[in-house]
């Protein structure tokens, strides 16, 4: 077995239900008015099989994430992850959102919902279907995965667990986590537009453009918005065509143009949410004075896994994986000694 993968005890009923209810999971679904995503909130031993990632991080964010668990070990936000669909699993999910939800939340016009799943006969299935899991992905929560992990060198670490949502790869999409730069690096406009044309075929496209290879962009610069096209004459062009996007944007257009040598600390870079599209990606650059903003293709699930497998990392925010969970669901406490001292105010 790769993982242990445990109900748990929702901490808001340990606190106010006395005696406390026994552990459970929880189905949690997920409706945008476009698409239903349907997964389970279970307890994740850390230290026991390895979760595997796609991108890598910023330690000083991880740290921090840390610094509030060793203050206040309870959190409220899940880590999303994913594994290749299992039927058997999918199943169970569905049959307990029969029933009408035991909590529903309206966020942002999305809908979440939450079922516990109270007979202690589907609990132990689901335990024993759980195992039968060989890989587990990160989609969203890379930082809350290390720094929970951190918690492992701590002298006051009990046995650590993660608050986790797991869902079927089936079940989620991924759009990208677009860039944009603040600066030109010293160019005018025109005169970034002439230096991409070393590299890229550039045309005016009068809209944003959804690239559909990863050597397509769409950019967005004093108003207008622009395709750019990977040369085919580029030395490289069959090396590079053979990255994710974002990969192809950062080596090309980011190190050597823009002269942004560290993407993950370099202040004039912006990350700007793949949900943010159209008008909404230009009034985002407009109000946050961002000089120049691209949209690369995303990459797929499968393509996460491959890269997760290899060990291989994207740059920091480069995915931006639907649906979007929110927090405060369910509490759960990660298995750290608390100081009895100071006062915890802080969920992570």
């Amino acid at each position: 077995m790769k993982y242990t993968i445990l109900p748990f005890g929702n901490y808001a009923d340990s606190i106010s239900q006395q005696p406390p209810p026994p552990a459970s999971y929880y189905v949690y679904r997920i409706c945008d008015g476009v698409k239903i995503s349907t997964g389970l909130m279970a307890a994740v031993m850390l230290g026991e099989g390895c979760i595997k990632t796609h991108e890598k991080i910023f330690q000083e964010k991880a740290q921090r994430y840390t610094d509030m668990l060793l203050d206040n070990p309870i959190q409220h936000s899940p880590v999303m992850l994913f594994y290749p669909q299992q039927q058997n699993i999918c199943t169970i999910l569905h049959q307990e959102t029969v029933r009408p939800a035991d909590d529903i939340k309206q966020i942002d016009g999305i809908e979440h919902q939450i079922w516990q799943i109270r007979c202690s006969d589907t609990v132990a299935t689901m335990s024993e279907l759980l195992k039968k899991i060989d890989d587990l992905y990160v989609a969203d929560g890379h930082h809350r995965l290390v720094a929970t992990g951190n918690l492992l060198e701590s002298e006051r670490s009990e046995p650590i667990s993660l608050l986790a949502a797991l869902f079927p790869h089936t079940e989620i999409d991924i759009l990208p986590y677009n860039r944009g730069c603040r600066d030109l690096n010293g160019f005018t406009s025109s005169g970034f537009l002439r230096c991409l044309q070393e590299y890229f075929d550039v045309s005016p496209s009068g809209c944003e453009v959804r690239p559909k290879r990863s050597t397509e962009f769409a950019m967005f610069i004093s108003d207008n918005w622009y395709h750019l096209q990977l040369k085919a004459s580029h030395p490289d062009f069959g090396i590079l065509a053979e990255l994710a996007g974002v990969d192809i944007l950062e080596a090309i257009i980011f190190n050597k143009i823009l002269a942004v040598e560290d993407i993950e600390n370099d202040q004039r870079v912006v990350f700007i949410e793949g949900n943010k599209t159209g008008d909404i990606f230009k009034s985002y650059m407009n109000s946050n004075q961002v000089a120049v903003g691209f949209v690369f293709k995303p990459v797929n699930v499968e393509l996460i896994m491959h890269i997760a497998d290899k060990g291989e990392r994207l740059s920091p925010h480069s995915t931006w994986f639907i649906p979007r969970l929110t927090n405060g669901m369910v509490y759960h406490h990660v298995g750290i000694r608390q100081q009895t001292s100071s006062t915890q105010t802080t969920t992570v």
